[in-house]
């Protein structure tokens, strides 16, 4: 696991940020990017995930893989009928992850109410998995926004198992290798069981069939296999997890979720030299179209040796690349709250070099929101939203002079 230490240890030491909600975007903020027509209601829906592995609880040194039964929390966004509520928009909880101290926790201000009713209107449903260390809410406001306009949003709690030392975060971070994929098949297939049940509050609510998929960091890792994009067994990565516990999600035996229609892959991990976890031929099984969301200094997940390697290999698919120039790895969630900046490694787990973090936010729901338009909803329009942009080109949507820092790269799918 040593291989897994010395890349990810240093920069990941925290969880990922979560979101500060200002309900409204930026006066700077690209024209996609603001909140749509419809009020938000948010709900939470158990999912259990049966059989998990449960590496810190497991003994690797003989070999005794524990399993339980795990139920996860998704906090569910949608479209609500609106109408005035005696009961306050959702406040988020987030955490500051701080190895041996109790974590620091504060709120974070939502837009959505809780428990309203739910527009009947078949929605396109998107599900959202969280990197190494963060928690469902911490896109809340790309959540908001979504669901404004037209989108239930699922986003997983996968409660990635804290660590106190680099051993604790070897097995902590096999743990997430060998269950972000299972988390995520397991919600999307409970949520299409619920689709049409009539006693689930949102029955009715979101088309399963109409199915996008978003994975962060490591939710972006375990969305590919998802995807249908099996990790390779000769890879380092996949030699270095203990067991057989991948097996399932192998190359040859990973297979699609059904009604995946679309895949955003924001800072997506695995692509690297050292901790390759795809084949060519694997990555080329991924059919959904795909939008990867990058910066081109990324040292957590990697670029040209990361995402770049990740964006070539999907030839059996429409995709493209959003990326943002001088960025690193911290392309969603929010600025750093009070707690984590006391110390220059809790603020580093947050922020940006060069970046305003509400700049990247915006600019990423702009394109996100125009790629599900067009891809679960079938708005050709939104087709000028996503033409291939060099770096200073103009992109429609934006305020005059501020489509700056950023590109966008089309390739479509190279099989027949």
């Amino acid at each position: 696991m040593h291989g897994l230490i010395l890349p990810l240890l240093a920069t990941v030491l925290l969880s990922t940020p979560t979101s500060a909600l200002a309900c409204g975007a930026a006066v700077d903020a690209p024209e996609l990017a603001r909140a749509g027509a419809a009020s938000v209601g948010v709900m939470t829906v158990p999912v259990t995930v049966a059989g998990r592995p449960d590496l810190p609880a497991s003994n690797l040194l003989t070999g005794r893989i524990v399993r339980t039964d795990r139920t996860l929390k998704v906090t569910v966004w949608y479209p609500a009928a609106g109408g005035a509520s005696a009961v306050a928009p959702k406040a988020y909880e987030g955490h500051v992850r701080r190895p041996g101290q109790p974590d620091a926790v504060f709120e974070i201000p939502g837009c959505a109410q809780p428990g309203a009713a739910p527009l009947k209107t078949a929605a396109p449903l998107v599900v959202f998995s969280h990197g190494y260390g963060g928690w469902a809410t911490y896109t809340a406001d790309l959540a908001e926004t979504l669901a404004s306009r037209g989108y239930v949003v699922a986003a997983i709690d996968h409660e990635d198992p804290p660590f106190q030392d680099a051993g604790g975060f070897a097995l902590s971070f096999a743990h997430v290798a060998a269950n972000r994929a299972r988390d995520q098949q397991a919600v999307i297939a409970r949520l299409r069981g619920l689709a049409h049940d009539p006693d689930f509050a949102l029955a009715g609510a979101f088309d399963p069939d109409r199915l996008a998929l978003i994975g962060y960091s490591m939710g972006g890792f375990g969305a590919l296999a998802t995807a249908g994009a099996g990790y390779d067994t000769a890879s380092p990565f996949y030699r270095r997890i203990p067991g057989d516990l991948l097996t399932n999600q192998a190359e040859g035996q990973a297979q699609p979720a059904e009604g995946l229609k679309a895949l955003v892959l924001i800072a997506p991990w695995g692509g690297q030299t050292e901790n390759r976890s795809w084949s060519t031929a694997a990555l080329s099984r991924v059919t959904a179209p795909t939008l990867l969301i990058v910066g081109d200094q990324d040292d957590v997940a990697g670029y040209a040796d990361g995402a770049q390697r990740i964006y070539q290999g999907l030839t059996g698919t429409d995709r493209r690349m959003l990326v943002f120039a001088n960025a690193r790895h911290n392309l969603v969630g929010a600025d750093a709250p009070a707690a984590a900046r006391t110390a220059f490694s809790s603020f580093e787990g947050f922020e940006e070099p060069v970046w305003r973090k509400d700049r990247l936010r915006a600019i990423s729901a702009h394109f996100i929101v125009a790629f599900l338009d067009l891809t679960l909803k079938g708005d050709t329009d939104r087709a000028d939203y996503l033409k291939p942009l060099p770096s200073g080109g103009v992109a429609k949507g934006f305020s005059k002079r501020w489509s700056l820092g950023f590109s966008l790269r089309r390739d479509p799918s190279a099989q027949p």
